[in-house]
């Protein structure tokens, strides 16, 4: 059984590693799931603000600077900026929340830039996270 295990292995190393040229030949890699992170880390952490001040102001806000969500820019210092005064830029994304009702909110992030552009994904109230694929095809 042993044997037959360590054989078994020694194969699929053996395929790993001749696939890896060919992977590597066809350019560099498109990391659409880091760049999906980004959004989905920004998401977590301004509907946890939005928890915070419902807990402490028995309310949402719409205005993310009360909330005190201000997402992180791009490595260079800069930051998109949305259509309107109501959005707050990332790297990336740009991002809102629209108070739904008393004690509900839906939070928007949409990417505005490279293969992810058109994405958006949105988080609600109850932490439900939903994104609407990537027009891209390189990002499924």
């Amino acid at each position: 059984m042993r044997r037959h295990s360590m054989r078994w292995l020694s194969v699929v190393g053996a395929l790993c590693g001749a696939w890896s040229p060919v992977a590597m030949a066809e350019g560099p890699p498109v990391d659409c799931g880091g760049v999906e992170g980004e959004a989905i880390r920004e998401m977590r952490a301004l509907y946890e603000a939005e928890q915070s001040l419902l807990q402490e102001k028995d309310k949402y806000s719409q205005d993310l600077a009360q909330v005190g969500f201000l997402p992180l820019t791009c490595s260079d210092g800069t930051r998109p900026s949305g259509p309107d005064s109501s959005w707050v830029g990332g790297c990336r994304f740009i991002y809102q929340v629209e108070v739904t009702g008393p004690f509900s909110f839906i939070a928007t992030a949409r990417a505005v830039s490279g293969l992810v552009a058109g994405m958006t994904l949105r988080i609600d109230e109850t932490g439900t996270l939903t994104r609407t694929p990537a027009p891209s095809g390189e990002c499924p």
